[in-house]
C-alpha cells in the first residue's frame, strides 16, 4: 500500500488469504489490512463486512488503541462501507479515547463520522473541546479535515471556530507559514466558516487575499504546474481540471454567504 501497488489478483489472494487466518490477527494485524486497502482504494468486497463484528466487538470492549481506532474508523469510511452499529461503537470508543489522540488522530476521526454523516452530538462536542488543546500540533489540513467535518454535520463551535480563526488568520499574515496553506485546504476552511461562522470577516479576508496571491503565483510563466492537495474532500485525480473547478466554487459560495 505504501508504494502505492494495484495488484488486483495479489489483493484478492491476500484478502481470502487474511480472512483464512483473521481469528488469529491481533488488533494491529487487523487494523494494518484494513487501511492498506482502504489507501489503495480497493473495495475488499469480504474484508470489511466480514470484519466489522470482530471490530465492533473490538471498540465496544475499549481494547482499540489510539491509532489503531482512528486507522481503523479511517479505513472503513474511506471504503464507504457504512454500518450504523459500527459507528455508533466506533463514537463511544473514541470518546473514550479522545485524551490519547494525536492531532492525525483526531483529524482522522472527525473526517470519518463526516464522510459518512454519522451524527454524533456528544462525540463532537468532545472533538470540540478537544481541538483547542491539539491545534498548536495540527497541520493545515488536519485543521481542514476537522473544519469540514463539523461543517457538513451541522455541528458548530464557537469556541473552535474563534480559536481555529485566530491561528489562521496570523499564519496567512506570514509568507512563511503561508506557504504551507494550500488552494483545497483554504478552501474547505472558507467553505466550512461560511456554514459556521459566516460573519468572521477577518478570516475571509485572509483567506481571499491569500487566494489571490496563490491564484497569481500558479499563473506565473515558467513554474511549471502547481502541485495541489491537502483536506478531505479529495479532488478527483483522474480530471485535473475537477480541483481548481471546486476549489472556486467553494470559495465562491464562501464569499457569497
Amino acid at each position: 500500500a505504501r508504494l502505492q501497488v494495484r495488484d488486483k489478483s495479489l489483493l484478492a489472494s491476500v484478502e481470502t488469504a487474511f480472512l483464512d487466518v483473521a481469528g488469529q490477527a491481533n488488533v494491529q494485524n487487523i487494523a494494518n489490512m484494513l487501511w492498506a486497502f482502504a489507501t489503495l482504494e480497493e473495495p475488499g468486497q469480504r474484508l470489511f463486512p466480514e470484519l466489522s463484528g470482530r471490530v465492533q466487538g473490538l471498540a465496544r470492549d475499549g481494547r482499540l488503541g489510539a491509532q489503531s481506532l482512528s486507522n481503523i474508523l479511517w479505513a472503513y469510511a474511506k471504503a464507504g462501507y457504512y454500518d450504523v452499529s459500527l459507528f455508533d461503537s466506533f463514537s463511544v470508543a473514541c470518546q473514550a479515547a479522545l485524551p490519547r489522540f494525536n492531532s492525525q488522530d483526531l483529524a482522522n476521526c472527525a473526517w470519518a463520522l463526516g464522510q459518512v454523516s454519522h451524527r454524533d452530538k456528544r462525540l463532537f462536542a468532545a472533538v470540540a473541546r478537544a481541538v483547542p488543546r491539539s491545534l498548536p500540533d495540527m497541520s493545515p489540513q488536519e485543521v481542514s479535515q476537522v473544519l469540514w467535518s463539523m461543517a457538513t454535520l451541522n455541528f458548530t463551535s464557537k469556541l473552535v471556530c474563534e480559536a481555529v480563526s485566530a491561528r489562521v488568520v496570523t499564519e496567512l499574515r506570514d509568507p512563511g507559514a503561508a506557504a504551507a496553506w494550500r488552494m483545497q485546504t483554504l478552501a474547505n476552511v472558507a467553505w466550512a466558516y461560511a456554514v459556521m461562522m459566516p460573519d468572521d470577516v477577518e478570516l475571509f479576508t485572509a483567506v481571499f487575499a491569500r487566494v489571490d496571491i496563490t491564484l497569481t503565483l500558479d499563473e506565473a510563466p515558467g513554474e511549471g504546474p502547481s502541485v495541489r492537495g491537502g483536506g478531505n474532500p479529495e479532488p478527483d485525480p483522474s480530471d485535473p481540471g475537477a480541483s481548481d473547478i471546486r476549489h472556486k466554487r467553494q470559495l465562491f459560495q464562501a464569499h457569497l454567504a
